[in-house]
């Protein structure tokens, strides 16, 4: 089928399925194709010998063809110029990019996170549970604050939440202060703190509940000072604070390093 698909396409066809090109010397293009076609045709053959059921065996032989074709396409273009095309189409890349977009990053720091993900990613296995890839995000997400500090990685996390996005919106239609844009968001941070108190204190299940309801009444009327009870009606509707309903239903509320805030049952 790709063979009949570039006799009736031609080149046209790499240039879709392969937009890291022009990033490659013209003189070396024709040759990342045939390397990209070759091993692709390998791996096709692993995939369609698998049956739609992978084995320990089959996750080798894939790895061991990704290895080998990076060996390929690093000597013919150079460590550099290998990097440059690599990042475009590894997970690790489109993770650094992620990373690059709510950080910032400068293009140093770009490959110390595409460094720091491409060991990760390296680990992962056939094997692999959602509690270890659970555990490797983790690490990440502590690798990441180690590398920039946890102040940047907050503020980066706080403008990334649909609370803050939400609100700029508003702030830009209704000019409200800066100050009243800071007090709203601080209300996150109260209500995360407020729920580990609650769901570490020695009450009963019951008296938890009550009280993270009364958390969320708290909350729900200082947004309605801040904002008045319409702008802040309006803020909800749009699901800024979402996690409101959490502590409304007796669940507590804690900040994630992504900037989602997760509800949580208490016992």
């Amino acid at each position: 089928m790709d063979n009949l698909t570039r006799e009736l396409l031609g080149d046209d066809l790499d240039s879709r399925t392969m937009s890291f090109l022009d990033l490659v010397a013209a003189d070396k293009q024709a040759a990342v194709r045939t390397i990209m076609r070759d091993y692709a045709d390998l791996q096709s053959e692993v995939y369609t010998s698998m049956r739609d059921f992978q084995m320990p065996e089959d996750q080798q032989r894939l790895q061991f063809l990704n290895e080998e074709m990076r060996k390929d396409l690093r000597a013919l273009l150079g460590e550099e110029d290998y990097n440059r095309i690599a990042v475009q189409w590894a997970p690790a890349g489109n993770r650094a990019k992620m990373v690059a977009a709510q950080l910032d990053l400068t293009e140093a720091e770009f490959w110390q996170v595409y460094a720091l993900r491409q060991a990760l990613d390296s680990e992962s296995s056939l094997g692999e549970t959602p509690a270890t890839s659970k555990a490797r995000e983790e690490r990440f997400d502590t690798q990441l604050a180690e590398l920039f500090g946890d102040e940047r990685i907050a503020a980066s996390a706080l403008r990334a939440s649909r609370d803050y996005q939400v609100l700029e919106k508003a702030r830009q239609r209704l000019g409200f202060s800066q100050a009243t844009f800071d007090q709203v968001l601080a209300l996150r941070e109260r209500a995360a703190a407020g729920s580990g108190d609650v769901a570490g204190a020695t009450l009963s299940t019951a008296e938890k509940k009550t009280a993270l309801r009364d958390l969320a009444g708290s909350i729900r009327s200082e947004l309605d000072t801040l904002l008045g009870p319409e702008i802040a009606k309006a803020y909800l509707q749009q699901n800024g604070m979402n996690w409101i309903s959490g502590l409304e239903r007796g669940q507590a509320v804690r900040l994630m390093p992504s900037g989602y805030a997760d509800s949580y049952p208490v016992k």
